[in-house]
């Protein structure tokens, strides 16, 4: 708050100082549409039942205009941005929409407009000397003459050919005459102009264009009851003042299309310094946002979904109850041995776009030191298809109370990570891990010369915790690696100070710069990953885990089963609207077989 009214002084001094006036704190923004200050009447109780209509218009045309954006986003995004030079095809597109602009522009003032008389009378807005509301534009009308001492003036061109701010005052306030035809034409034109442009790659605005818009659509909506003295509205509506139709307009067609409701009142209250609008401006657009739900998204949330962001709201839709944390996973992830080959890191950086990666150990509960001897696995690479059907299959015999839950790899009941060398000609060293219960974990380090390959079904994995990407990226730069001849503990140290030192701006894989000698050394993750991790299980219910990735505000969610087997990953993508929808399509499909 502190902050806010800091900045609001600041801004006013400076604006001030601009217009000549400094210290006067009469000028309390950049943007302002003048004070509604006359005689006339600016609404009564009764005109509310007329906002409540204009409201419900304003949300079906927002509605429209939303869905149309939707068609042309999709059909730019289809036809424009997949093309080989989809820069120079968004700078033709902008060409296109700037000809076709100024030739409808020119040719509506001069074909389509009305020349009206206009008396230059503003007497009751409070502006500056430095204002320009009385500007209008004469094209194509008859010049002035004193024996009739009458000025004529082109309403269209007045609208188009002055800038959007003053526009809209004029709108307003101006005492000058719109015609039905001119008024209509030009929110045909300006509103189908502004839904081609909305998107493209030209700067247009948003809130000034649809305000003048709505504006444009509440004069015509009062011009048109006054004119054909419809019963009941035509004497309501002539005895309030046009400009109230204006505005209430605006609101109307802004709130059709953004669906905000508050802070819209607040921004036209302001720009206008009359608190009496309150009411009706709130009425109207919670109306608008009303009915402009029933057929559309707000133009963010469509904004939000054609990007495909993954924005989470603060429900999940009740249909969505059906799926379950196995329904959305992703079976195909990408994991790390707590001791990996350090080429290994950086293809998986280099060939995925993952944030985080699950630390994993193959799962070899039934090897006891004592009774058994060392068990190696094949060869296993750091991209893997977990199916949750078959991870465990070797295993299914076994309840949760008959099986031991391996902990954490840092919890004190791990051992240190030990290392040992063997001879295979695929797979030339192996590493173990032990608790102090004796159960023992190995696995093998793929060579040097190794294959990416998908892992084997053989055994289960076993998830130990999560590693960011960045963390890995600055160890690789920090050469956080030991070799084959070492033991884990000859590895450099990374502290946190040295891990956080290039936030927000980290580097990338491609400016760590590493020898042929120093890819094929090994890094031990157990010190730098998180082993006290939010994890799912995989038949948890659909609200349950966007619950847990809205309040926790999580970017990824392993998934288990109650063994603390990995079998997939879930992630905020998982979560957007398209593959909650496909997902659940692809379930009743299922179901229905």
């Amino acid at each position: 708050m502190f902050c806010a009214f800091a900045s609001t002084f600041t801004l006013t001094m400076l604006t001030s100082a601009y217009k000549g006036h400094f210290g006067d704190l009469d000028y309390p923004g950049l943007i302002g549409f003048g004070d509604f200050t006359h005689t006339q009447k600016l609404w009564e109780y009764y005109h509310l039942i007329v906002f409540i209509i204009m409201g419900a218009i304003g949300g079906l045309i927002g509605a429209l205009f939303n869905n149309l954006y939707v068609r042309i986003q999709k059909y730019r995004a289809q036809y424009l941005l997949k093309r080989p030079f989809r820069r120079q095809w968004r700078m033709i597109e902008g060409l296109l929409i700037i000809i076709v602009t100024t030739s409808l522009a020119y040719m509506c003032s001069m074909f389509l407009s009305t020349c009206v008389p206009h008396s230059l009378k503003a007497s009751h807005i409070q502006v500056s000397e430095n204002d320009d509301i009385n500007q209008v534009k004469a094209c194509f009308c008859p010049p002035y003459s004193e024996t009739v001492d009458r000025m004529y003036h082109n309403d269209f061109a007045t609208l188009i050919f002055t800038p959007l701010e003053t526009a809209i005052t004029q709108v307003y306030h101006l005492e000058m005459t719109y015609s039905i035809t001119t008024l209509g034409l030009f929110f045909l034109f300006y509103y189908l102009i502004f839904c081609w442009s909305y998107g493209a790659a030209i700067a247009i605005g948003f809130f000034v264009p649809t305000i003048l818009i709505g504006a444009i659509y509440g004069r015509f909506f009062g011009a048109i009851f006054e004119v054909n003295s419809i019963p009941f509205f035509s004497k309501v509506i002539t005895q309030v003042y046009p400009g109230t139709y204006a505005l209430i307009g605006s609101a109307a067609f802004v709130g059709g299309v953004t669906r905000m409701t508050i802070s819209l009142t607040v921004l036209f209250i302001e720009s206008t310094q009359q608190v009496s609008f309150g009411l009706p401006i709130m009425v109207t657009v919670m109306v608008a946002k009303w009915v402009g739900d029933l057929f559309s998204d707000g133009i963010h949330n469509i904004g939000i979904s054609l990007k495909k962001l993954p924005y989470l709201n603060r429900e999940i839709p009740e249909k969505f109850d059906k799926l379950t944390a196995e329904d959305i996973m992703s079976s195909r992830v990408s994991y790390l041995y707590p001791i990996t080959r350090v080429r290994s890191i950086e293809q998986l950086l280099r060939n995925t776009a993952y944030s985080a990666f699950p630390v994993i150990t193959p799962d070899t509960f039934r090897q006891f030191p004592k009774t058994s001897p060392t068990h190696h696995l094949p060869t296993c690479s750091m991209y893997g298809s977990v199916d949750v059907t078959d991870a465990e299959k070797p295993h299914e015999d076994l309840t949760r109370s008959k099986r031991p839950i391996p902990r954490p790899l840092s919890s004190p009941g791990y051992q240190r990570t030990t290392f040992s060398m063997h001879s295979e000609a695929d797979c030339e060293c192996a590493a173990h891990i032990r608790d102090s219960d004796g159960l023992t974990f190995t696995y093998n380090i793929p060579a040097p010369n190794g294959l990416l390959e998908s892992m084997s079904h053989d055994k289960p994995l076993i998830l130990h915790g999560m590693i960011l990407r960045t963390q890995l990226i600055a160890l690789l730069k920090h050469r956080a690696f030991f070799s084959e001849d070492e033991q884990p503990e000859a590895q450099h140290e990374v502290t946190y100070d040295q891990m956080m030192s290039e936030y927000p701006h980290y580097s990338t894989t491609n400016e760590v710069a590493l020898s042929d000698a120093e890819r094929n050394m090994l890094m031990d993750l157990t010190l730098y990953m998180n082993p006290n991790i939010y994890t799912i299980h995989y038949q948890a219910p659909m609200s349950q885990v966007f619950t847990l990735f809205r309040t926790m505000g999580l970017r990824h969610l392993p998934v288990t089963k109650a063994s603390g087997v990995l079998v997939g990953v879930i992630t905020r993508h998982d979560l957007v609207p398209d593959k909650l929808n496909f997902a659940l399509e692809e379930k009743q499909k299922s179901a229905d077989i």
